[in-house]
């Protein structure tokens, strides 16, 4: 660790009054940011340099991994070009770095010894499980093209096991650039005017790789990807771990003029206290399971949970069936969105968002508008019905396909979890059942009322 400060600091990146250092009993925290002197609110606690990082851009560049650039997606060729750099060693320029990335991190999901978080446990499960399959997709992959033989002069390289390893990485560390301006998430922009603004642009840029950047067929294309939007790896500023106290502040943010990417205390340290950042605010249990391998117990965090919109479409076309409405008509509604692209989240607080419901409103409207007895706002009204009940059926799938037994051993495992605290491997496991049960029941009850109020506008309208 000593070795990458040098090697950072040697190349521009400043680390002011932070240290990197192993956790020396075994709390799977593994790397961490600590303070060496008192640091203020807003102080930048590190700002790394654009040529220490390691991008896509570098990996489709590179003679060797960048043989399959125009084959493989963004992240399929970063993880190719790790893989790369780790088996050059010494030789490696980001070998210094590469050295303090852990060689088993067994606290992520992909890397378990067990299978902690079953398919059919919950929706976690499934993304967990999906992300596995496709892993050894890529492993398969591979072999076609024949990268190991390319790479490293090795047939069988790299194995399962590397791809399901630097996966995590990237998931775990990976940042974007040029998503999110400083002054964005400091909040000196136009985006201070409004917190909620300033939440939702920080939430639609997402800094950190998630799940939308990750999946298959989701990363940019080779003409896409430019040097200042890029998926990246910020040696020594990746190393802080994260909290869900820490606020906007303290998201890791590029600014492409000095092309450095800075993290600021979201709060007062004092010397000898591990330094926090955050991966990205309203993250739920399973999205910090599931990307970053722990979850924090937290009675405050807003419950919801997420449908995909390919599955809101075949639940939609049950609905319509029910009703004897052509389903075709639906597919030939010009500029409909990419429904297997799209994620919908009901919380407990407002059930389906207003943006969601004009989404989901859009599989109806055409079917409700031939309806020549209503006039508009009763055709509305009527996609909206029909949009909340699809979504009503979602949560009661959801419901049916947790498995009783393993909610109550989850559920009494959990029971002990003291406020705040940092869980991994299978207490984290429990914890995001138990959770995404609580989740989908309090989202249900939220469609209902809104249900409910709906019915009750259209009787004060009439």
């Amino acid at each position: 660790m000593r070795a990458l400060e040098r090697w950072a600091n040697a190349l521009g990146t400043e680390t002011y009054a932070l240290a990197l250092t192993a956790s020396a009993d075994d709390d799977d925290y593994g790397t961490r940011g600590v303070a060496i002197a008192d640091v203020a609110k807003g102080d930048v606690v590190v700002r790394a340099r654009r040529e220490t990082f390691l991008t896509a851009s570098e990996a489709r560049a590179c003679e060797r991994a960048g043989a399959f650039a125009s084959t493989l997606t963004s992240f399929q060729c970063l993880a190719v070009k790790v893989l790369y750099e780790k088996a050059r060693g010494k030789e490696s320029f980001w070998a210094p770095y590469l050295r303090t990335l852990p060689e088993t991190f067994d606290a992520h999901p992909l890397l378990w010894s067990e299978d902690y978080l079953p398919r059919t446990s919950c929706d976690a499960g499934r993304r967990i499980h999906e992300r596995i399959d496709a892993c050894e997709d890529d492993v398969a992959l591979f072999r076609a093209l024949r990268v190991g033989e390319t790479v490293v002069g090795d047939s069988n390289w790299p194995s399962l096991r590397d791809v399901k390893w630097v996966t995590a990485m990237l998931t775990s560390r990976a940042f974007h650039l040029g998503d999110l301006s400083a002054e964005a998430a400091s909040g000196d922009s136009v985006f201070a005017a409004s917190d909620d603004a300033r939440d939702d642009e920080i939430l639609r840029a997402c800094a950190d790789l998630d799940d939308d950047v990750w999946e298959r067929g989701g990363a940019m294309g080779v003409d896409e990807l430019s040097t200042d939007d890029d998926i990246a790896l910020v040696p020594f500023a990746d190393a802080l771990n994260h909290s869900s106290f820490a606020d906007a502040a303290s998201i890791l943010t590029y600014d492409a003029a000095t092309r450095t990417a800075s993290l600021r205390a979201h709060k007062a340290y004092k010397a000898g206290e591990q330094v926090f950042d955050s991966y990205g605010l309203n993250l739920s249990a399973s999205d910090t399971l599931i990307n970053y391998g722990f979850v924090e117990v937290s009675s405050t965090r807003a419950k919801f949970v997420e449908f995909r919109g390919d599955e809101f479409e075949e639940t939609a076309a049950r609905v319509l069936d029910e009703l004897n409405k052509g389903y075709e008509k639906l597919q030939q509604l010009p500029g409909m969105m990419n429904a297997s692209a799209t994620v919908l989240r009901v919380d407990e607080i407002v059930g389906v968002g207003e943006n969601a419901l004009i989404f989901c409103e859009s599989f109806f409207q055409q079917v409700v508008d031939d309806d020549d007895d209503d006039d508009d706002d009763a055709c509305e009204t009527k996609a909206r019905d029909l949009a909340l009940e699809t979504v009503l059926r979602l949560c009661d799938a959801a419901l049916r396909a947790i498995d009783e037994a393993t909610l109550m051993r989850c559920q009494n495992i959990v029971k002990g979890f003291a406020e705040g605290a940092t869980l991994f491997k299978r207490d984290a496991a429990a914890y995001v059942i138990a959770c995404e049960h609580d989740a989908v029941r309090n989202a249900r009850r939220a469609v209902i009322r809104q249900k409910d109020e709906l019915k009750k506008e259209c009787h004060a309208n009439e």
